[in-house]
């Protein structure tokens, strides 16, 4: 080989034979290197653009990049030189280039990531923690990368996860990564020393109490009753204070062993109220959950307590959802039924107004006295009358003739009937839709002129026409129908008026404005419009 030869010669071939993977031809260029070239293992191939050290990284060699850092090849002219090494996952080319002084902590421009973020995001364990112990002081955040944790613990790598929750700063723990905390994200994956090692870098208690009910709150919608276990016992550890929305939470979907987990392990204390003025007890009512509304007072709820917001009791709950059981219950842990509520009435009056006989029956039973309560119509009053005949009065002729006349009494509940039946109907239209987000609902309660435009897309009338709605709205069908022709021929008439009026010289109106006249006449009006014009055009016929 001569010894002068170009630079861009040399280079050529040497970047070939590292391409190639031609490790002796490597070797012999290293040793032969022209004495007029200064520094060719550190020159940019013109052809690459990258360094003879770069392009043997990238091709996984460690003896091509070996040669080259022996003879002098600087690691830090390109900036990714690490990270591609990294990236390709040899621990081995690595830690060569550390020992020949690359910079671990060397940020892409592009990104803002170094060498150890591309090990985390990657996966590599042994990686990550080789770079982490080539760290000044240990720490990740030396190179503003806060995220590394939470990245770890999306990778599901326990190992990681606990080494770099053991290196963040306290001021890291609550970063939040599209949302989620560290801490939430190591419950979701039960990662309980990484969890503990977060809850030992919080130092306002407040704060710890916060995170530890978040989390609690996931343990319980995952059923988690280890990682529940566990967030009690930091909890504990840490003098968490009471809060009662996972108490509620779990009271709320019917987990009896996770709702007894956390009373005693005074997480949560049974009388107290949520954010929403409820008691423990009022939810387990709300949720209509006998067995739940039973651990609640096994374990002191207050029978009688009021729901902040309306006065009421659980009773009032209760009876409002007909539920005689948990009724039955609350009379029998001595929750009181003759006082009197909110809206000056008594729980008796509800009672009656619900039209649970059972419920009713319960509360004459105990004793309630009847002359308390405030009777609306003589549907309730009746009621009563016969509850309190058959319970006071057996086999009497007050019974007998209550019982004789009690089909004219039914006759009181046909017109509540009939209205309940009505409403019952309105509230379901709601749920059937005519077409996209249109209900049968909209078809009754839509002004004529809106109906009138969306009559004149066929999804509207084919949609229509494809419910049964006779059948499932007997008492609006007929209502319904003529809504629909309605808006059908006032589409029609609409449309025609529009155009004529739009033709009319003398008239020049924008059409905003024309449409707005149009929309204010009624059927006959705009009939009249159209058979006037019909006239001044000369026509004896109009469809109009």
């Amino acid at each position: 080989m001569g010894r002068n030869r170009s630079e861009y010669d040399y280079l050529t071939e040497l970047v070939n034979a590292i391409n190639y993977n031609q490790e002796e031809h490597v070797k012999y260029l290293l040793e032969t290197i022209p004495v007029n070239l200064t520094d060719p293992v550190n020159a940019i191939d013109p052809t690459w653009g990258r360094t003879p050290l770069f392009l043997a990284v990238d091709n996984e060699n460690v003896r091509i990049v070996k040669m080259l850092l022996e003879k002098g090849a600087d690691p830090n002219i390109e900036e990714n030189t690490l990270h591609v090494a990294v990236s390709r996952g040899s621990l081995e080319i690595v830690e060569l280039l550390v020992s020949y002084g690359i910079d671990v902590n060397r940020v892409l421009k592009s990104s803002g990531k170094t060498a150890l973020h591309v090990a985390v995001k990657t996966n590599q364990t042994e990686m990550a923690i080789f770079l982490l112990g080539c760290k000044d002081e240990n720490s990740p955040s030396k190179i503003n990368e806060k995220m590394l944790l939470h990245m770890a613990l999306r990778n599901c790598n326990r190992r990681l996860s606990l080494i770099l929750a053991k290196l963040i700063p306290s001021s890291d723990v609550d970063l939040l990564d599209n949302g989620f905390t560290a801490l939430h994200l190591a419950v979701e994956r039960r990662y309980i020393e990484v969890i503990k090692e977060l809850i030992k870098k919080k130092d306002n208690v407040n704060r710890i109490s916060s995170e530890i009910v978040d989390q609690l709150h996931i343990a319980i919608k995952n059923k988690d009753r280890n990682m529940i276990q566990q967030l009690v016992g930091i909890g504990t550890e840490k003098n968490v204070s009471d809060d009662v929305s996972a108490l509620h939470y779990a009271i709320n979907q019917g987990y009896e062993d996770i709702v007894t987990l956390l009373l005693d392990n005074g997480v949560a204390t049974i009388k107290n109220y949520n954010m929403h003025g409820l008691t423990a007890l009022h939810v387990a009512v709300l949720s209509q959950n006998l067995d739940m509304a039973k651990l609640c007072i096994s374990y002191g709820a207050d029978v009688d307590a009021y729901c902040k917001p309306n006065k009421q009791t659980s009773l009032y709950y209760a009876i409002a959802q007909g539920h005689y059981k948990i009724a039955k219950l609350l009379l029998e842990n001595g929750a009181k039924f003759d006082t009197w509520v909110c809206d000056c009435s008594t729980l008796m009056d509800h009672a009656l107004f619900s039209g649970s006989e059972p419920i009713t029956r319960l509360f004459i039973e105990r004793g309630a006295a009847v002359n308390l309560f405030r009777f609306e119509d003589g549907e309730e009053a009746h009621l009563a009358i016969k509850i309190l005949a058959e319970v006071i009065f057996k086999d009497s002729n007050m019974l007998k003739m209550v019982k004789s006349n009690w089909d004219d009494i039914q006759e009181c509940t046909k017109h509540r009937e009939y209205y309940n039946h009505c409403v019952q109907e309105l509230t379901k239209m709601r749920d059937v839709k005519i077409f996209n987000n249109v209900t049968l609902q909209d078809l009754m309660v839509k002004n004529l002129n809106q109906l009138a435009t969306l009559s004149r897309n066929e999804e509207f009338i084919t949609g229509f026409l494809r419910i049964e709605y006779t059948q499932s709205f007997p008492i609006y069908s007929e209502i319904l129908l003529s809504k629909f022709n309605q808006a059908r021929v006032r589409g029609e008439l609409l449309v025609k008026a529009k155009d004529e009026f739009a033709r009319l010289k003398k008239f020049a109106l924008p059409a905003i404005c024309a449409q707005t006249v149009l929309e204010n006449l009624d059927e006959g009006e705009l009939k009249n419009f159209l058979r006037g014009i019909c006239h001044c055009k000369g026509e004896h016929t109009c469809d109009g």
